[in-house]
């Protein structure tokens, strides 16, 4: 038992496509709740036995990171009728693709879905479109695509999306965001919940910094890591300008040129009075 909830931690034990099978016609673990798999290979076969399962209907987290399960796999998920209260799925790593991401996101089942890691899965422009197409996860809090190559088009449909209006924490960390991509994600109108933005280890620059330092919807936020992203002292003095993150507890910008001017104009900011951190290597 974890915290009243019944659970099975079975990640890297080399179970493999059988295991998967002979832990898909389990008949007993009707209260079970989590069920962590990750890092066991179960490849795409994996996925369609644990697909058919019918006896966990109270699974909430489900973790089937780094199994290469690929699209194929990821559509015989998405076809499950008995994950009715799933509310956690961890994907990352699985190399679902664009086809995968289509798959997932015209499931009709996972209407209680909280939270969805898709990192490293080469999901891409056309992935990110599927994905943003999607009208069922209105709960959805937590959304990593990390990894991913969305593009500037993928991230104007993601940014474009109506449904997550809940949505709390986006992870586009290393998913090759450039200022064009910043500013589809700054005229986002929808995420008035969001409380943390990450877009470490990308290319947003000055500019991107100008778009996301006007966006006037994210007044919740508390979190932007913005690290490793090319921003020099104009780019500081842009962010430095928002008016609008008044929650704001944490910004990174470890790794970046703003310089000794940049932080002067950081340090003239009078909106971010809530302000803990500063990652500022």
């Amino acid at each position: 038992m974890e915290s009243g909830r019944a659970y099975k931690h079975l990640s890297s034990n080399d179970i493999g496509i059988r295991g998967a099978a002979y832990l898909s016609e389990n008949k007993t673990w009707t209260h079970l709740q989590m069920l962590q798999l990750s890092y066991n290979d179960i490849g795409y076969g994996g996925a369609v036995y644990l697909s058919r399962n019918t006896t966990w209907t109270n699974l909430q987290t489900l973790d089937l990171s780094s199994n290469r399960i690929g699209e194929k796999g990821a559509e015989c998920l998405s076809n499950s009728q008995t994950w009715t209260n799933l509310q956690t799925l961890h994907l990352s790593g699985n190399n679902i693709g664009e086809k995968g991401a289509e798959y997932l996101s015209s499931n009709q089942t996972w209407t209680n879905l909280q939270t969805l890691d898709l990192g490293n899965n080469n999901i891409g422009e056309k992935g990110a479109e599927h994905l943003s197409h999607n009208n069922i996860w209105t709960n959805l809090q937590t959304l990593h695509l990390s990894g991913n190559d969305i593009g500037e088009k993928g991230a104007e449909y993601l940014s474009n999306n109506q449904t997550w209006t809940h949505l709390q924490t986006l992870n586009f960390s290393s998913s090759s965001i450039g200022e064009k991509e910043a500013e589809h994600l700054s005229n986002n109108k929808t995420w008035e919940n969001l409380q943390t933005l990450d877009l470490m280890w990308n290319k947003i620059g000055h500019k991107g910094a100008e778009y996301l330092s006007n966006n006037k919807t994210w007044k919740n936020l508390q979190t932007l890591e913005l690290s490793s992203n090319s921003i020099d002292e104009e780019g500081a003095e842009y962010l430095s300008k928002n008016k609008t993150w008044t929650n704001l507890q944490t910004l990174g910008l470890y790794g970046n040129r703003i310089g000794g001017k940049g932080a002067e104009c950081l340090n003239s900011n009078k909106t971010w009075n809530n302000l803990r951190l500063i990652w500022d290597k």
